[in-house]
């Protein structure tokens, strides 16, 4: 079989080309595992114009000869554009596709995969439950051929080249395609874990490994991952996903909001609009400090706007957004009820949004009018009426300007549980307001602080290490962070206010050691939201 090696490294990060093992980088690396292969007529790297002279050192210095793929704006469809032509050029059959910031690529496992591909004349064979980038992608090349022509009309053709685009290219029309796989001794996607550098988080977790790795002399697949199960400095290394609280009102009383029902506790009112109480609103020049902060721990993340508040009641909510959408390696949620949603908002917001980076969540939680007002607590019944019309608009207003990206949302809970597969089956259609897009969430008690409403326990029967602890922060307006979700009714020492955003991740992150050692404390014990996953 004469195959063709083809790396990727289209986004531009610098992490790629650090030389933080043993004075080596990620691309260096992967190169040199590109050598092993004899088999192999010739190694191609997609890269930018940006990063063409970095990826051409790399190449210098893992003593390899190599051609170099130029484009500005690289995609599923492009990518099957240059694999179709190297191929041809080549007379090859099959191409090994893997990441170029991909420092553990093993040969072994990559052998294995190639032996698969060819025993059962496979049209595409990966490495199945392996954590990502131990191993290439194989595609033969009459494949690519044929996903070219399938997909051109599909919005996956658009989507980035990452370890996904190949499968969700396949996907379009799985049944037609001979599929193998070569499986891990045991399933690690559990874990979520990524061998790349290609993000500051993915970066310092492969540090973090090569370290341990280095001290063991193991730097098989199945070592790595046993060692990065192990490891609570490879899981958790900075936030990637933080959750702002501009304000603490709300447009209405939200049963299953504990921020909410924790501030009643404290101060026996709810922060609803038009209600008598002590309003906190984060204000801008906070938030951009706050965004400094941000940016120089994780360098990309998620901000979602929301936390138990609603966004849109801050009174310079669009320089808000502005702040953010100005780093570009931020991602903006913005989870809103919706009666502040405005075509003359939506346009304004859409303004700033020229790449996509913000997505919105319409909290609807019903079919029914009469539903929602037992959730949505309003003021009067008449104004009850009114946010149920307005939210539901909201969707349809949002929809066209950020296609793709905006969905209604239904808490599951005891009170809606009837309404289910009505909301559903209206908003997956491709025909409604959201295009198709909706999520249904999961009730949360915070620990029992609120009663439990839950109608189903989906929880996993093992327990495992709980994700929020491993990359999420939450910022309420008065710059209060919580240790984890499930404290977010309670008051909190910690703050980054008078704290830098750093020191306060490491108090949250101190959980992590011990939970990946299955020990959890009595709160963590009653908690049931370790399995859920943000943004």
């Amino acid at each position: 079989m004469k195959s063709l090696v083809f790396l990727y490294a289209v986004t531009n990060s610098p992490y790629v080309f650090e030389p933080s093992f043993d004075g080596k980088s990620a691309a260096e690396r992967s190169l040199q595992w590109a050598k092993a292969f004899s088999s192999c007529q010739n190694v191609y790297v997609a890269c930018t114009a940006s990063n063409e002279e970095q990826v051409k050192n790399a190449f210098l210095k893992a003593g390899l000869s190599g051609k170099t793929l130029v484009k500005e704006l690289w995609n599923t469809d492009t990518l099957l554009d240059v694999l179709i032509s190297a191929c041809s050029e080549n007379a090859a059959d099959s191409i090994l596709l893997a990441p170029l910031a991909a420092p553990f690529l093993d040969s072994a496992l990559t052998q294995k995969v190639i032996d698969a591909h060819q025993r059962y004349c496979a049209e595409y064979t990966c490495a199945d439950g392996y954590p990502k980038a131990l191993a290439p992608e194989v595609l033969a090349a009459s494949t690519a051929v044929i996903l070219k022509d399938l997909i051109k009309d599909k919005a996956c053709a658009r989507s980035c080249v990452d370890g996904d685009c190949l499968m969700n290219a396949l996907k379009t029309d799985i049944n037609s395609f001979e599929v193998e796989s070569v499986l891990s001794p045991r399933d690690w996607r559990y874990l979520r874990l990524d061998f790349t550098t290609e993000t500051k988080g993915r970066y310092l977790a492969c540090c973090h490994l090569y370290k341990l790795a280095a001290e063991k002399s193991e730097f098989s697949a199945n070592e790595l991952s046993v060692l990065a199960a192990q490891h609570a400095s490879v899981q958790a290394t900075v936030p990637a996903y933080y959750a702002i609280q501009l304000t603490s009102d709300s447009c209405t009383t939200i049963s299953y909001n504990a921020f909410a029902a924790g501030f009643k506790k404290r101060t026996n009112a709810y922060p609803t609009l038009g209600m008598e109480h002590k309003t906190t609103v984060l204000g801008l020049s906070q938030l951009q400090a706050l965004t400094q902060q941000i940016v120089e721990l994780s360098d990309d993340a998620y901000i979602c706007l929301g936390a138990g508040g609603e966004p849109l009641l801050h009174p310079d909510f669009i320089a808000c957004v502005k702040t953010l959408l100005a780093q570009p390696k931020l991602k903006v949620l913005i989870e809103t009820d919706g009666t502040l949603v405005t075509p003359e908002l939506a346009s304004q917001i859409a303004s700033l949004d020229a790449d996509g980076r913000l997505t919105w969540i319409v909290c609807l939680d019903a079919a029914s009018e009469a539903t929602y007002l037992s959730i949505h607590i309003p003021l009067s019944e008449g104004a009850g009426r009114e946010c149920f019309a307005k939210a539901k608009a909201a969707v349809g207003i949002l929809s066209p300007l950020f296609k793709g990206r905006v969905y209604a949302q239904m808490v599951r809970m005891k009170a809606n549980e009837a309404e289910l597969e009505t909301f559903y089956r209206y908003w997956h259609d491709s025909s409604s307001p959201s295009d198709g897009n909706v999520i249904i969430q999961k009730y949360d008690s915070c620990a029992g602080f609120l009663s439990d409403e839950k109608p189903a326990d989906l929880s996993p029967l093992v327990r495992t290490p709980c994700w929020h602890v491993k990359r999420d922060m939450i910022i309420r307006a008065d710059g209060s962070v919580p240790l984890c979700q499930a404290l977010m009714p309670e008051a909190s020492d910690l703050n980054v206010c008078s704290q830098s955003v750093s020191e306060v991740w490491q108090q949250i992150v101190k959980q992590v050691p011990c939970q990946v050692s299955g020990e959890y404390s009595e709160l963590c014990r009653k908690c049931d939201e370790y399995y859920t996953f943000n943004f």
